[in-house]
Protein backbone atom coordinates (compact mmCIF):
# COMPACT_ATOMS: atom_id res chain seq x y z
CA UNK A 1 0.00 0.00 0.00
CA UNK A 2 1.19 3.32 -0.98
CA UNK A 3 2.49 5.73 2.11
CA UNK A 4 -0.06 8.50 1.46
CA UNK A 5 -3.02 5.82 1.15
CA UNK A 6 -1.32 4.18 4.18
CA UNK A 7 -1.68 7.71 6.21
CA UNK A 8 -5.45 8.25 4.80
CA UNK A 9 -6.20 5.23 6.41
CA UNK A 10 -4.92 6.05 9.78
CA UNK A 11 -5.99 9.34 10.14
CA UNK A 12 -9.67 8.29 9.24
CA UNK A 13 -9.25 5.60 12.01
CA UNK A 14 -7.84 7.91 14.25
CA UNK A 15 -10.23 11.32 13.04
CA UNK A 16 -11.25 11.99 16.98
CA UNK A 17 -7.64 12.31 17.57
CA UNK A 18 -6.52 15.15 15.33
CA UNK A 19 -4.02 14.76 12.09
CA UNK A 20 -1.54 11.77 12.56
CA UNK A 21 2.04 12.45 11.33
CA UNK A 22 4.44 9.62 10.03
CA UNK A 23 7.10 7.67 12.76
CA UNK A 24 10.50 9.07 11.44
CA UNK A 25 12.64 6.58 10.16
CA UNK A 26 15.14 6.40 12.63
CA UNK A 27 12.75 5.43 15.26
CA UNK A 28 10.50 3.46 13.29
CA UNK A 29 12.98 0.17 14.01
CA UNK A 30 12.81 0.61 17.76
CA UNK A 31 9.15 1.79 17.75
CA UNK A 32 8.28 -1.79 16.02
CA UNK A 33 10.24 -3.39 17.97
CA UNK A 34 8.87 -2.20 21.75
CA UNK A 35 4.94 -3.36 19.80
CA UNK A 36 6.57 -6.89 18.98
CA UNK A 37 7.63 -7.15 22.88
CA UNK A 38 4.97 -5.88 24.33
CA UNK A 39 2.49 -7.55 26.40
CA UNK A 40 0.19 -4.22 26.36
CA UNK A 41 -1.15 -4.83 22.76
CA UNK A 42 -3.58 -7.22 22.27
CA UNK A 43 -2.81 -9.61 19.03
CA UNK A 44 -5.24 -9.29 16.12
CA UNK A 45 -7.10 -12.72 17.79
CA UNK A 46 -7.40 -11.42 21.12
CA UNK A 47 -9.53 -8.27 19.23
CA UNK A 48 -11.39 -10.71 17.21
CA UNK A 49 -12.25 -12.09 20.28
CA UNK A 50 -12.99 -8.94 22.40
CA UNK A 51 -14.90 -7.89 18.70
CA UNK A 52 -17.15 -11.04 18.97
CA UNK A 53 -18.42 -10.38 22.87
CA UNK A 54 -18.85 -6.36 21.69
CA UNK A 55 -21.33 -8.19 19.50
CA UNK A 56 -23.20 -10.56 21.55
CA UNK A 57 -23.47 -7.95 24.05
CA UNK A 58 -24.72 -5.21 21.59
CA UNK A 59 -27.28 -7.91 20.17
CA UNK A 60 -28.47 -8.65 23.76
CA UNK A 61 -29.01 -4.73 24.45
CA UNK A 62 -31.40 -4.31 21.16
CA UNK A 63 -33.08 -7.44 22.17
CA UNK A 64 -33.82 -6.54 25.42
CA UNK A 65 -34.80 -3.09 24.67
CA UNK A 66 -37.32 -4.42 21.60
CA UNK A 67 -38.85 -6.32 24.28
CA UNK A 68 -39.23 -4.06 26.82
CA UNK A 69 -41.87 -2.86 23.82
CA UNK A 70 -42.76 -5.41 21.80
CA UNK A 71 -43.84 -9.15 22.42
CA UNK A 72 -41.25 -11.77 21.03
CA UNK A 73 -41.52 -15.40 21.10
CA UNK A 74 -38.39 -17.15 21.97
CA UNK A 75 -37.69 -18.56 18.74
CA UNK A 76 -38.36 -14.87 17.05
CA UNK A 77 -36.02 -13.48 20.16
CA UNK A 78 -33.11 -16.61 19.05
CA UNK A 79 -32.86 -15.72 15.54
CA UNK A 80 -32.90 -11.55 16.05
CA UNK A 81 -29.91 -11.96 18.68
CA UNK A 82 -28.37 -13.99 16.32
CA UNK A 83 -28.76 -11.70 13.19
CA UNK A 84 -27.74 -8.73 15.19
CA UNK A 85 -24.89 -10.03 16.73
CA UNK A 86 -23.78 -11.26 13.12
CA UNK A 87 -24.35 -7.88 11.78
CA UNK A 88 -22.66 -5.88 14.07
CA UNK A 89 -19.85 -8.64 14.45
CA UNK A 90 -18.95 -7.60 10.76
CA UNK A 91 -18.68 -4.16 10.83
CA UNK A 92 -16.97 -4.41 14.04
CA UNK A 93 -14.02 -7.19 12.25
CA UNK A 94 -13.92 -6.11 8.61
CA UNK A 95 -14.33 -2.10 9.21
CA UNK A 96 -11.90 -1.62 11.96
CA UNK A 97 -10.12 1.12 10.00
CA UNK A 98 -13.29 3.14 9.67
CA UNK A 99 -13.36 6.42 11.91
CA UNK A 100 -15.51 6.32 15.32
CA UNK A 101 -17.88 8.87 13.67
CA UNK A 102 -18.39 6.68 10.50
CA UNK A 103 -19.22 3.01 12.60
CA UNK A 104 -21.84 4.50 15.38
CA UNK A 105 -24.13 4.97 12.63
CA UNK A 106 -22.79 1.93 10.65
CA UNK A 107 -23.61 -0.38 13.33
CA UNK A 108 -27.41 1.29 13.88
CA UNK A 109 -28.16 0.71 10.31
CA UNK A 110 -26.60 -2.39 10.09
CA UNK A 111 -28.59 -3.54 13.60
CA UNK A 112 -32.16 -2.45 11.81
CA UNK A 113 -31.09 -3.96 8.29
CA UNK A 114 -30.32 -7.16 10.49
CA UNK A 115 -33.76 -7.87 12.15
CA UNK A 116 -35.93 -7.24 8.76
CA UNK A 117 -36.51 -10.27 8.07
CA UNK A 118 -37.18 -11.17 11.68
CA UNK A 119 -39.91 -8.88 12.76
CA UNK A 120 -43.26 -7.00 11.32
CA UNK A 121 -43.01 -3.48 10.40
CA UNK A 122 -44.70 -2.16 13.88
CA UNK A 123 -41.75 -4.19 16.09
CA UNK A 124 -38.89 -2.61 13.07
CA UNK A 125 -40.41 1.07 13.64
CA UNK A 126 -39.80 0.38 17.32
CA UNK A 127 -37.03 -0.68 16.69
CA UNK A 128 -35.20 1.80 14.78
CA UNK A 129 -36.96 4.45 17.31
CA UNK A 130 -34.68 2.14 19.74
CA UNK A 131 -31.46 2.74 17.53
CA UNK A 132 -31.88 6.38 16.83
CA UNK A 133 -32.82 7.76 20.52
CA UNK A 134 -30.74 5.42 22.72
CA UNK A 135 -28.02 4.18 20.40
CA UNK A 136 -26.45 0.45 20.33
CA UNK A 137 -24.18 1.69 23.54
CA UNK A 138 -25.01 0.96 26.65
CA UNK A 139 -27.02 2.93 29.51
CA UNK A 140 -26.28 3.92 32.82
CA UNK A 141 -27.87 0.86 34.05
CA UNK A 142 -27.14 -2.20 31.29
CA UNK A 143 -23.89 -4.11 31.05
Amino acid sequence: MPANDAMRLVNAAFADEGPLEPVQEEDRLELLAALRSSSEWYSAATIDDLSREEAELIAARMVRRLRQQVTLDSDTKAKLHCAIACATLEILINDMAASVAWRRPALGRAIVDAARSHLNVHAIAVLEDIVRVTDYRPLPDEP
